[in-house]
């Protein structure tokens, strides 16, 4: 096979993912995608679509790994980020999410999706704060007064 031929089949498999997806049948795109990784896995679109279709099956943890797959190939792949940033922040993986949102940003300072993402991971950080200082004032740790109550 021919590195022409390879290129071939691996762009009808993701147009086949293409259509699959856009059908709302997530698991059979995540199958043609993984075909077009298989013919050329060198290609970072391959991997980013495959990431949109575990976002939408919410497997966060491979939509996570397939865009850092896909930005290992092409860093500056936008789509990737901001796919690689909503399953952080499904995860609570506040500080990758932002770091993630913030390099969108740079690139394109009035990405729409990249604010709204900012604004979830802030607001997803806050109510761990809260949580956290909640079940810290709630927890009580045995002193020597309640050791010595309970005889």
């Amino acid at each position: 096979r021919t590195r022409g031929d390879a290129k071939a089949l691996a762009d009808a498999a993701k147009e086949k993912g293409n259509t699959k997806f856009k059908e709302g049948k997530y698991s059979e795109a995540v199958e043609h995608y993984s075909r077009a990784i298989a013919h050329c896995p060198h290609t970072s679109v391959f991997f980013a679509n495959r990431s949109m279709a575990y976002l939408k099956l919410k497997r966060w943890q491979e939509a996570e790994e397939d865009a850092s797959a896909a930005l290992v190939i092409d860093p500056k792949n936008i789509k990737a980020l901001l796919r690689r940033a909503s399953a952080c922040c499904e995860q609570k993986k506040w500080e990758r999410a932002q770091r993630d949102v913030r390099a969108v940003l740079e690139a394109e300072s009035k990405n729409g999706q990249a604010k709204q993402l900012l604004v979830t991971i802030q607001k997803g950080r806050k109510v761990e704060e809260a949580t956290k200082r909640e079940l810290t004032k709630t927890s009580t740790v045995p002193t020597a007064e309640t050791i010595d109550a309970r005889g």
